[in-house]
């Protein structure tokens, strides 16, 4: 895992804004994944989640993705784990807005994770963090 390479992905992202399908809570950590490990851990997600600009229902991205929920997709992918989140691990939480899923989608930078908003990243202390998953 390249430490550095995440750093300087989210200091790129500092004070860009959010827009669905381009720079998105997926797209977002996604992108973040390619700094530490040279891959995405889910670049063939990118783009079946949207129709034109919109994304699409909660009943079609199940039948689009074939899980049930979105811990079951992620964990498809990923290695949950029930401890506080270290440093580069996916993670997820609520956040004031609503969410297509109801939670967002984050990176664990430490005793803190960081999220894609409207106006650039929000740092939230890692108990905010609802769940977490690290690379296998």
């Amino acid at each position: 895992m390249n430490i550095e390479a995440l750093n300087e992905y989210l200091e790129s992202k500092r004070k860009t804004d959010f827009v669905w399908g381009s720079n998105d809570c997926l797209t977002f950590t996604n992108g973040a994944f390619h700094a530490m490990y040279g891959e995405g851990w889910c670049d063939d997600w990118l783009g079946r989640y949207m129709r034109g600009k919109e994304h699409i229902a909660n009943d079609e991205l199940q039948s689009e993705f074939g899980f049930e929920t979105l811990e079951e997709g992620v964990s498809s992918k990923l290695t949950k784990i029930d401890y506080i989140a270290p440093r580069g691990a996916l993670v997820t939480a609520k956040l004031s807005r609503r969410f297509l899923l109801g939670q967002a989608f984050g990176i664990s930078t430490g005793t803190k994770a960081a999220f894609l908003t409207r106006r650039g990243l929000l740092y939230l202390p890692v108990d905010r963090v609802s769940s977490a998953w690290i690379k296998p």
